[in-house]
């Protein structure tokens, strides 16, 4: 209700990324009955996290999450097995690394989002995919060279349904500028999104506008 609060803590605590630093957080949803609910995929409930790169993170109850790794160092070994009773007497020795995270996607020269991404409003589980709008900002020297250095601007991802990790879209362009009206205040520059709400048949996708102002955007919600 808005009014009644219960503090968890980290949403890492019990594994060694506790005290990594993150500001966001995009947990995977779906529409039902016009509003957004947390889904699960294959009994998980997802998360989108990073800032700078991508992550992503599983969780059974929404307050305790696990975020994805990969072993990032991984080798094999072909070893000859003589005594191996099937067709083939080679055997694949496979030697374990070191587990870290699993970055899903980062920064493109040249691009709007060429210094970082970051995700934004909740994760969305559509037909056709994920899609997820995250906020890039321009790199200072290898950036867009249309767009400020520092501007943050939003983005689009589509994620395949059956693998929550496996990007299989992403927009070369930025869905919403930053207006030169709009680009002075604390931070400048800054077209963030932040919040995604389903209202009346419509979307309504609230942003900071340099870290000064509220804005809010609206598309029709399409079946």
């Amino acid at each position: 209700d808005l009014r009644r609060w219960t503090k968890h803590g980290p949403a890492f605590a019990q594994t060694r990324y506790v005290r990594r630093q993150t500001k966001a957080g995009a947990i995977l949803t779906e529409l039902k009955d016009g509003r957004l609910v947390a889904a699960r995929h294959e009994g998980k409930y997802w998360m989108y996290w990073g800032e700078g790169l991508i992550y992503a993170a599983t969780s059974d109850d929404l307050i305790s999450w696990k975020p994805v790794e990969v072993d990032t160092s991984p080798d094999r070994y072909l070893t000859w097995d003589p005594s191996s009773g099937g067709q083939s007497q080679w055997r694949i020795d496979r030697v374990p690394g070191t587990m870290g995270l699993r970055s899903l996607a980062g920064p493109r020269r040249r691009r709007f989002d060429s210094l970082l991404t970051e995700p934004g409003p909740p994760a969305l589980l559509t037909k056709d995919g994920i899609v997820l709008i995250y906020n890039g900002a321009n790199h200072y020297e290898a950036g867009d060279p249309n767009a400020p250095p520092f501007a943050y601007q939003p983005g689009q991802m589509l994620f395949d349904a059956a693998e929550p990790t496996a990007v299989i879209a992403r927009a070369q362009e930025p869905f919403l500028r930053i207006d030169p009206a709009e680009a002075q205040g604390q931070v400048g520059n800054v077209c963030f999104a932040q919040g995604l709400v389903a209202f009346q048949g419509r979307w309504l996708l609230y942003v900071g506008l340099a870290d000064s102002r509220l804005g809010v955007s609206t598309a029709p919600i399409q079946s």
